[in-house]
């Protein structure tokens, strides 16, 4: 059944993430896109933007978890900002409609955070309907959230955060790290140690670290087989550990030949999996800046401390990190830029090599 199922926005207090805006709908295969209009809305209720489904600027893929249509309206494509608290300016919205046409039905009309709520629809679509407020964290590290409406509680919003170089970003143990003396496992190395990057040689590690948590739900990893993304073994990794994907299909995507991906969109259900079930063992390496290391024959990121992966960190690696870059406290965009652009989850599976 049509839905809204993301929003990706950018609130009053956060910090360019370097993610445009976008807004995702999910439709059945069986529902006809040309069917459904998103309209947008200002604090005022006043009409900012209407974008049907099957407008060509509209991103179409398939999610082959729900075998839904997913459908992206983009701030780079159309201009228009999601923004929370109050916003201003013609192209800032803060509610936003899905309206199927052929039935003349609201489906979802959302305004998110701590500003107006209840806005009045005013033309459009959606004309007179009320929203529904969806609260969402505020304040100084709450940066960037995407909003999700996901299968099988649509109606319960999951809230994500999204920064500069966001990644629960993490090896597992038996890990083989390229290095100046060869390969070596990831739970032998200790700052200061030499590491192999792709864009600077040899750089020194300035801070490892390790969890242990339940191999489950979100922190499950995620297995990629020897032969697939350049791995010339197995690799397990944290499902936001971003690998690197080369050639012709990325440039032709994004206008450049190198972009990273988050494991977790690279699942297939056949080679790439999920491995849930025990305990599992994350660790971290973190350089000086943002860095591409081989990991068993792959390119994947080193640790990037954006605010996801700070809040995800035991109080003593915190801090001890903190203790490193001081200037994590104020911002998590202080550490610097990520090594490659990231791609979304509907761009990662364009790029995704087909199952057998």
């Amino acid at each position: 059944m049509a839905r809204i199922s993301e929003l990706h926005y950018s609130n009053a207090y956060a910090r360019r993430s370097g993610e445009p805006e976008f807004l995702e709908v999910a439709l059945d295969p069986s529902e006809n896109p040309a069917d459904f209009v998103v309209s947008f809305y200002q604090t005022s209720g006043q009409l900012a933007l209407e974008v049907r489904l099957d407008d060509p600027g509209v991103t179409v893929t398939r999610d082959p978890e729900t075998g839904e249509d997913v459908y992206v309206i983009s701030e780079t494509v159309f201009i228009v900002r999601l923004t929370d608290p109050d916003s201003i300016g013609p192209r800032n919205t803060e509610a936003f409609a899905l309206t199927n046409t052929a039935t003349d039905t609201v489906i979802n009309f959302y305004d998110i955070g701590g500003g107006r709520t209840d806005i009045v629809a005013d033309g459009g679509a959606a004309d007179g309907a009320v929203s529904t407020n969806i609260p969402v964290p505020t304040g100084p590290v709450a940066a960037t959230y995407s909003i999700q409406f996901n299968k099988p509680d649509p109606d319960t919003p999951v809230y994500i955060p999204v920064t500069p170089g966001d990644s629960g970003v993490c090896f597992t143990p038996g890990t083989l790290i390229d290095t100046p003396d060869g390969p070596r496992m990831v739970q032998d190395l200790r700052p200061g140690d030499l590491v192999w990057t792709r864009d600077a040689g040899a750089q020194p590690l300035r801070w490892v670290g390790a969890r242990t948590v339940p191999a489950a739900g979100p922190l499950a990893p995620v297995a990629i087989p020897a032969g697939m993304y350049g791995a010339t073994a197995p690799l397990l990794v944290s499902p936001q550990h971003r690998m690197l994907l080369t050639g012709w299909q990325a440039e032709l995507l994004t206008g450049t030949d190198e972009v990273l991906v988050a494991a977790l969109h690279l699942v297939d259900g056949d080679r790439v999996v999920r491995r849930p079930g025990g305990m599992v063992t994350y660790i971290h390496i973190l350089f000086d800046r943002h860095h591409l290391v081989r990991a068993n024959g792959a390119w994947s990121e080193s640790f990037h401390p954006g605010a996801q992966g700070l809040e995800t960190m035991d109080g003593a690696a915190r801090d001890e990190l903190l203790g490193l870059f001081p200037e994590l406290r104020e911002s998590p965009a202080a550490y610097g830029p990520s090594a490659r652009r990231s791609l979304r989850a509907h761009e990662a599976q364009l790029l995704r090599l087909p199952s057998r």
